[in-house]
């Protein structure tokens, strides 16, 4: 099969970025694919100004349905204990998350230095390969903004509600 793929390369003399840009074009789309959601997943695993909110948010409602209601002294030393509590999980997420990605960065290392010392004649390839990845990564991520700013634009300019909880929903994952 690679043997079939090179003839046609040389024969119909395809430049080496077409080609290689063409040959991986599913396992950019995979890796940009995966990468979005463990980025999403460990943004959302670490993010803890959600939960920051949410304590102030509660007070703010006690504050609109009881008008009568005052913050005491004692309730600010609780929220200030919960906001603590909150920020020392925080900080044990970010060295767990930390530890492990130092763990696979370790790993990766380690197998692409494996690879490029056992397959010496692959390293040229295989730079091309990543840079053109990296480069339509960026590319796909650019569109993407775009995209979703002209949504959010439009959204406002119109005042379409719906439209705006779109972009908005889309935000969020950035």
């Amino acid at each position: 099969m690679l043997y079939f793929i090179l003839m046609i390369k040389f024969r119909t003399n395809i430049s080496f970025l077409l080609f290689a840009f063409s040959n991986n074009i599913l396992f950019i789309l995979l890796s940009t694919l995966i990468g979005f959601i463990l980025l999403t997943l460990f943004i959302k695993l670490s993010n803890s100004t959600n939960d920051i909110r949410e304590v102030f948010k509660k007070e703010e409602e006690k504050l609109k349905k009881d008008k009568n209601y005052i913050v005491t002294d004692k309730r600010k030393i609780e929220i200030q204990k919960e906001i603590e509590n909150i920020l020392k999980n925080y900080k044990i997420k970010v060295i767990i998350f930390i530890i492990i990605e130092m763990i696979l960065m370790n790993f990766f290392w380690y197998y692409v230095t494996a690879f490029c010392h056992v397959y010496s004649s692959t390293q040229t390839s295989w730079l091309w390969d990543s840079f053109l990845s990296m480069l339509s990564r960026i590319i796909i991520d650019l569109l993407f903004s775009l995209f979703f700013a002209k949504i959010y634009r439009i959204a406002v300019e119109s005042n379409s509600s719906c439209l705006y909880k779109i972009s908005l929903f889309f935000y969020s994952f950035g």
